[in-house]
């Protein structure tokens, strides 16, 4: 499994397509559980060196689905 509290990059591998396997509530900070591959870690790694382009309107929609996990 692959565990993050970043909340964009969760919302970046939410938008390409990574479903969300667990979330938690650790001491008022959320951790987010993803099924782990070569291809997230890819992914991680790009985002992580700005190498991504992805569309504006699809990130904001992916920030809101990620909130509405977070606090319902």
């Amino acid at each position: 499994m692959f565990k993050t509290k970043d909340f964009y990059l969760v919302s970046t591998l939410v938008l390409f397509g990574y479903k969300i396997k667990e979330h938690i509530n650790d001491n008022n900070k959320s951790v987010f559980f993803f099924e782990d591959s070569d291809g997230l870690r890819a992914l991680v790694q790009d985002y992580f060196y700005d190498k991504l382009m992805v569309s504006p309107h699809q990130f904001q929609t992916s920030i809101k689905t990620v909130k509405a996990l977070m606090y319902n």
